[in-house]
């Protein structure tokens, strides 16, 4: 892969840790504060494959595993969305030793092997599962995060929208969105 640091006047080599995922995912991410930060969405060779995500801090010097059976990950902070740097968002398989492998998933929950909603800290030492079944998609927009998941409520969508207001939190609950009826749970944080 090549990089360029000064806006195209010099280009860098750097090298991959893998081969790029050949599951149509998001291959790279990158870092809205630290230029040198990055995400890279590689596979297991396929068919019967599953995505690796790693991290680096040195622009693809050296990278780290995160998270596998990834659909997306994405660094958590935005220029508006202030969270700690090294905070980084997936939705991911919960069963990372499914006989259905994520190819065969095509990016959809299933009974056995729900996607969840993933927090990783500390450059990947540190997991926690937010969501634990069924989460469809996530973005970050403005100082907001939304999380969208899948319930038995077609055509309402519950969510949370804890947002700060002099550093109270308020929450509103259960709202009928018409253009989001596949979705019955949004979560903005």
């Amino acid at each position: 892969m090549w990089y360029t640091t000064d806006r195209g006047e010099n280009f860098y080599k750097t090298e991959l840790k893998d081969e790029p995922n050949k599951l149509n995912l998001q291959m790279l991410d990158f870092h809205p504060s630290r230029p040198d930060w990055l995400l890279f969405m590689a596979s297991t060779p396929c068919p019967g494959c599953h995505s690796i995500t790693y991290f680096s801090s040195d622009n693809g010097k050296n990278w780290k595993e995160i998270e596998t059976w990834a659909e997306k990950c994405i660094f958590g902070r935005d220029t508006d969305f202030k969270v700690s740097d090294d905070i980084i968002f997936c939705k991911s398989y919960k069963d990372k030793n499914s006989k259905i492998t994520q190819d065969v998933l095509g990016g959809r929950s299933s009974e056995t092997n729900p996607l969840q909603f993933v927090k990783i800290e500390d450059k990947g030492d540190k997991r926690k599962v937010l969501l634990n079944d069924d989460v469809i998609e996530f973005f970050i927009f403005n100082e907001f995060m939304a999380v969208a998941k899948v319930g038995s409520n077609i055509g309402f969508c519950e969510y949370i929208i804890p947002f700060s207001l002099e550093k109270k939190i308020y929450f509103l609950q259960k709202m009928e969105l018409i253009s989001m009826k596949r979705f019955s749970h949004l979560m903005l944080v």
